[in-house]
């Protein structure tokens, strides 16, 4: 078993390097299917919930009372599968809203590219209208990490703060040379019938990869911020490029590393969500 995805041969050029850690997910699991290694599954799911967020349905579960925190899930993730050792860490202190990002998990997930980017973002605030709910946490990890700095970005009256996990700041650039890379393991994946787990569809995942470059930050929305903000990432993990842009561009963001953990275990880790609980607590609501 590959204990880290930066063990591996390198197979990105110099620019795709700079973003790797999102193929990590990719390649594991490619990886994993094509040589017969088991994969974990989800933790069992009871009492799913579903709304419709313009036209697309999407799975929510509700765990807890308390103040409100939106978990958002990485891609080819789903809630359960990113966050099952969170919740049994904020649980006690918080409200937990978890939802599959359209595209993945339960959710519905549209064959056509305008049916993602920014609309993965109001996909997190219409839950909360769904719910009733004014202001929230909002936790994003990898892929839920760029989610979370563009809801802060665009909608910050209804957030307490902003938390990124495993990522910085992206740039447009950045995206694109990502997304190319794992679209041509998707595609592989299509075209040797291999199935994903998860329930996740290949083909949906390589549009919305076509349209992620739109929740990239742009200069002006990342002066309109005005909520606290935390990167956490493990420190075998290499988002360091990303976290100095993010802490060039918002030098108040409160940046947590933790030891030991790479991209794939970090959310996994004690360390890590105890981490995560204390930075929320410590916010005046």
């Amino acid at each position: 078993m590959i204990k880290h995805m930066a063990d591996m041969p390198c197979l990105l050029t110099e620019k795709e390097n700079t973003v790797r850690q999102y193929l990590y997910a990719t390649l594991f699991v490619i990886a994993c299917l094509c040589l017969g290694i088991n994969l974990p599954v989800s933790a069992g799911v009871s009492d799913d919930q579903y709304f419709d967020s313009d036209g697309v349905e999407i799975r929510y579960k509700v765990i807890g009372t308390g103040t409100p925190v939106i978990l958002i899930h990485g891609f080819l993730s789903n809630f359960e599968l990113n966050w099952q050792e969170t919740i049994k860490v904020l649980a006690p202190h918080f409200q937990i809203i978890g939802m599959d990002a359209r595209g993945h998990g339960k959710s519905s997930k549209p064959h056509n590219e305008d049916a993602y980017g920014v609309s993965m973002v109001k996909d997190v605030v219409r839950l909360m209208d769904h719910l009733s709910i004014k202001k929230s946490h909002v936790v994003g990890y990898s892929m839920g990490g760029m989610i979370s700095l563009k809801m802060a970005a665009l909608y910050p009256d209804r957030l307490y703060s902003s938390t990124t996990g495993g990522n910085g700041l992206f740039t447009v650039e950045n995206i694109e040379s990502m997304s190319a890379g794992q679209s041509s393991y998707l595609q592989k994946a299509i075209d040797k019938n291999i199935l994903l787990p998860y329930d996740n569809d290949p083909q949906a995942l390589i549009f919305l990869l076509k349209n992620l470059k739109k929740i990239a930050l742009t200069k002006e929305e990342i002066d309109q911020i005005s909520v606290p903000l935390f990167a956490i990432y493990g420190s075998l993990d290499d988002p360091i490029k990303t976290i100095d842009k993010l802490k060039a561009a918002r030098p108040e963001t409160q940046v947590k590393i933790i030891p030991d953990e790479n991209h794939n275990s970090a959310p996994h880790s004690l360390k890590f969500n105890e981490t995560l609980r204390e930075s929320l607590l410590k916010i005046k609501r």
